[in-house]
């Protein structure tokens, strides 16, 4: 679902914008880190986050990025989100290394955060709008 012309904004360690629907219905966005498993987009938050609170009532979400050297070229995936405990430092810490360079995120670069739980957003495309 997502052209190969485009992968490469959700493979490489360009920041996404993620978009949820508050308690009171409106758009709430985030910029974060993502990867891309060649299906799914995945995404990793602090459980109490306030986008993980909108994704546990409302699984409608959208992530949109677009590539800085050419910023003609940009996608947009809304899709379902789906919260996984399984992994999610794994994950976290595999995206600090994309995104960074340090293998740790909580020794490297929050350990004020250390103890938080953390879950893997899995997104499942249901409709994919891109340009460029």
């Amino acid at each position: 679902m997502i052209p190969e012309s485009h992968k490469h904004l959700l493979e490489g360690s360009i920041d996404v914008i993620l978009t949820t629907i508050s308690k009171k219905g409106n758009p709430h966005s985030s910029m974060i880190w993502s990867s891309f498993d060649g299906e799914n987009i995945l995404l990793n938050t602090g459980v109490g986050y306030q986008k993980e609170l909108n994704m546990r009532r409302n699984q409608n979400v959208s992530v949109f990025t677009y590539d800085p050297k050419t910023p003609e070229k940009w996608i947009s995936v809304s899709g379902t989100a789906e919260l996984v405990s399984e992994g999610a430092l794994e994950h976290l810490n595999m995206l600090c290394y994309k995104y960074t360079g340090s293998e740790d995120f909580y020794r490297d670069l929050m350990p004020e955060l250390t103890g938080e739980k953390r879950v893997i957003v899995k997104i499942s495309p249901k409709r994919v709008r891109y340009g460029g």
